[in-house]
């Protein structure tokens, strides 16, 4: 949590710090992998922004939507569409799973969790998380996710606010040709 805070701090433009915040979770949180999911809402799919640990392509393949369909129906596509965390502590036993077990099963991931991303309120994507072994998610680690959740829409918001007054700037400039 401390390092996506600093992240957050340090970071302004949004892919790198998507990507500092899954290379946090997996190099110091001890995650087997860890991704960003952005709603695209053409396809309704939840596509992969950023990635840390993917060693054996897993996001390449797989499919993740926001309907509920099975391919919608795991923690990343439960998590975007309920606006709550979602969690599997038995990712090869359980039925939502289904569409993507046994890639699940060759990459070693046994536990998954995913967490809302809000923009200005709105659920626009998910952090989702991986560990190499059952039952891995407890109370303690579902708050620490949730709250980078928050931290990470936190300075989504902060950005979005940002780039809103940049443009009020330049459009009061154009207007007046005065700042």
């Amino acid at each position: 949590l401390s390092r996506i805070n600093k992240a957050i701090v340090k970071i302004s433009d949004r892919s790198s710090l998507f990507s500092s915040v899954c290379q946090a979770l997996v190099e110091a949180a001890g995650f087997r992998m860890a991704w960003i999911g952005w709603h695209d809402r053409e396809t309704n799919r939840i596509l992969p922004v950023a990635r840390w640990g993917d060693v054996d392509g897993y996001l390449d393949s797989a499919v993740i939507t926001a309907d509920d369909l099975p391919e919608g129906r795991g923690v990343s596509g439960s998590a975007f569409r309920s606006c709550r965390p979602c969690v599997s502590n038995d990712a090869l036993n359980d039925e939502c799973a289904a569409p993507w077990r046994e890639t699940l099963q060759a990459c070693g991931f046994l536990s998954a969790a995913a967490f809302p991303v809000r923009v200005k309120g709105d659920v626009r994507g998910v952090l989702s998380v991986y560990a190499g072994s059952t039952d891995f998610f407890t109370d303690k680690e579902i708050g620490l996710l949730e709250e980078a959740a928050q931290d990470l829409s936190f300075a989504l918001d902060n950005h979005e606010r940002e780039t809103e007054r940049r443009r009020a700037e330049l459009v009061v400039f154009n207007d007046t040709g005065t700042t």
